[in-house]
C-alpha cells in the first residue's frame, strides 16, 4: 500500500533552507568522473550493491557525514546506498547508526557485520583523503562561517514571524524538522 502524503510543515521548509545553504558552503565536487571513480573502486573491494547492507538496488548516495555535520560532497564521504538504509541512517554517524538497536540497521545485533562495515568504509576514507570534519562550522572557512551566521539569522526570524501566526513553534531551524523527529 503507498505511504500516505508527506505534510511539508513550516519547521521543515526552514530545515531544508538551512541544509540548501550548508550544502552550498561545503565542497561539492562528485560529478560523473568521481561517481565512475567510487564504484571502480567499491567494485575493486568487493562492494556490488549498498555499503551497509549489500542489496542491489543501490538508489542513492549517502554521506557517511551527514551535510547537517559539514560532510562534503566529495569522495571519501559518498558510499552506495539503498532507500531503506540511508533514510534509516540519517544524519546520524554510520559508525554510531551501526552500532544502534535502529529496526532497519543491518548490522544490528551483530558485531563481525558491522565491524566488517566500519572497515571498508574507514577502508574507503583513507584511499581518497577523506577526514572528516570535527562539525559543520570546523568545516567553513572564516568568509563562510560569516556567511553562514548571517543566512541563518533570516530563518529564526521568519521563524519568528510564522510562530505569531501560530504555523510553527517559535523553537530554532534545528528543531523539529520533520514529524517522525529526524533531522535529515
Amino acid at each position: 500500500m503507498p505511504k500516505q502524503p508527506t505534510k511539508i510543515t513550516a519547521a521543515r521548509a526552514i530545515y531544508m533552507l538551512d541544509r540548501a545553504m550548508r550544502e552550498k558552503l561545503l565542497e561539492r565536487a562528485f560529478g560523473a568522473t568521481e561517481i565512475l571513480r567510487a564504484t571502480q573502486y567499491f567494485r575493486e573491494a568487493g562492494v556490488n550493491g549498498c555499503i551497509y547492507c549489500g542489496d542491489s538496488q543501490v538508489e542513492r548516495w549517502d554521506h557517511l557525514v551527514s551535510v547537517r555535520e559539514g560532510g562534503a560532497t566529495v569522495l571519501g564521504n559518498m558510499v552506495p546506498a539503498c532507500q531503506q538504509c540511508d533514510d534509516s541512517k540519517g544524519p546520524s554517524d554510520f559508525s554510531v547508526w551501526l552500532s544502534s538497536r535502529v529496526r532497519l540497521n543491518p548490522a544490528r545485533d551483530n558485531p563481525p557485520i558491522r565491524e566488517n562495515i566500519i572497515r571498508d568504509v574507514k577502508a574507503y576514507q583513507v584511499h581518497f583523503g577523506y577526514t572528516p570534519p570535527a562539525d559543520f562550522i570546523a568545516a567553513l572557512s572564516p568568509e563562510q562561517k560569516l556567511q553562514y551566521f548571517a543566512f541563518k539569522e533570516l530563518p529564526a526570524d521568519f521563524r519568528t514571524k510564522l510562530a505569531a501566526f501560530g504555523v510553527c513553534a517559535a523553537n530554532s531551524i534545528d528543531e523539529e524538522p520533520y514529524e517522525d523527529g529526524t533531522q535529515e
